[in-house]
């Protein structure tokens, strides 16, 4: 229902990922965004109760992660999945804000390419990371999937 973050309103509500993994995700992104504080001590298996300061008095409504895009008209603002959300239809130009790929959890959470022990230096590995670094690749990745998902080439 809300296109921006400024000015949220006292008691907006939010639909997030029920599931902790993505739960705590969606927390941490309010609280990098500065919207509420959180016990960092809990890293990613967060609950309700580890939300300790909420100075908006946001309603944070857990629900099932594929429901979300269609619970969104529900609530003043939703923290979706990329895969949930372009199953749904949704579009960059729905986003407001990501999360930042440098933050704990996405950096937990990337699909990364991970070969056999003895494998790092081989020839086909070598031939197959220098074919996924190619720019055609992360122009693919961004057209297709809309900029909701990004390449990273991060270390």
């Amino acid at each position: 229902k809300s296109q921006s973050l400024d000015n949220i309103k006292n008691g907006a509500t939010i639909c997030v990922p029920n599931d902790t993994t993505n739960f705590s995700r969606a927390c941490l992104l309010l609280q990098d965004l500065g919207l509420i504080t959180v016990d960092e001590s809990k890293g990613l298996n967060l609950t309700l109760s580890d939300i300790t300061s909420n100075p908006h008095n946001l309603i944070i409504q857990p629900a099932e992660a594929a429901s979300l895009p269609r619970l969104l008209s529900e609530f003043d603002y939703g923290i979706i999945n990329g895969n949930y959300a372009l199953d749904n239809g949704l579009t960059k130009d729905d986003l407001i804000t990501t999360e930042s790929p440098t933050g704990e959890a996405p950096i937990k959470y990337l699909n990364i390419l991970v070969v056999k022990a003895g494998n790092e230096e081989s020839e086909k590995t070598k031939i197959l990371i220098e074919a996924l670094l190619q720019p055609n690749i992360e122009a693919y990745i961004n057209t297709h999937y809309q900029g909701i998902v990004k390449a990273y080439k991060g270390e």
